[in-house]
């Protein structure tokens, strides 16, 4: 596959990928925030309010998880697989309703800050990408000019 025609399968995914990315990173935000009002003595209120937003967070990190294999299938193997699974389960989320003090509020709120740590290391890549893909729009494209990968013509 051309550089060209990489980049016009990855441009579009990528398009799709980053604004789910940022809405998982939204969700995750506000998270973090609804788990720091519970770190100071929030409730059961606030754990409903701090698990709905995980909750869509989850849902758009499926989505941004659809996207990423579309992404790889696009890319054709070329780029590193990345972890972006969301850091916290089931468990972590009982153990938060059932025991909710300070300690089990400080464990879910180290896990929300890793899941929105992954989220924005994801981001930076994609962004990354998407400039080194739009960067590369603008060189010449060597195979298309009858010359090699080396930018040498073919003998």
């Amino acid at each position: 596959m051309t550089d060209a025609a990489q980049r016009s399968s990855v441009l579009p995914v990528l398009e799709k990928l980053l604004p789910a990315v940022e809405e998982a990173e939204r969700h995750l935000k506000a998270a973090r925030n609804w788990g720091i009002a519970d770190l100071l003595g929030g409730g059961f209120l606030i754990d409903l309010f701090k698990h709905s937003r995980l909750n869509k967070a989850a849902a758009a990190m499926e989505t941004v998880h659809a996207y990423m294999n579309d992404l790889s299938k696009a890319m054709a193997g070329s780029e590193s697989k990345i972890d972006f699974r969301m850091q916290i389960g089931e468990l972590s989320t009982l153990t938060d309703f059932l025991f909710d003090g300070i300690f089990a509020d400080a464990y879910m709120q180290s896990k929300i800050s890793a899941s929105l740590g992954k989220v924005r290391e994801l981001k930076n890549r994609l962004l990354q990408l998407k400039e080194n893909m739009c960067a590369q729009a603008f060189l010449p494209d060597p195979e298309a000019e009858g010359g090699n990968r080396n930018g040498t013509p073919e003998e």
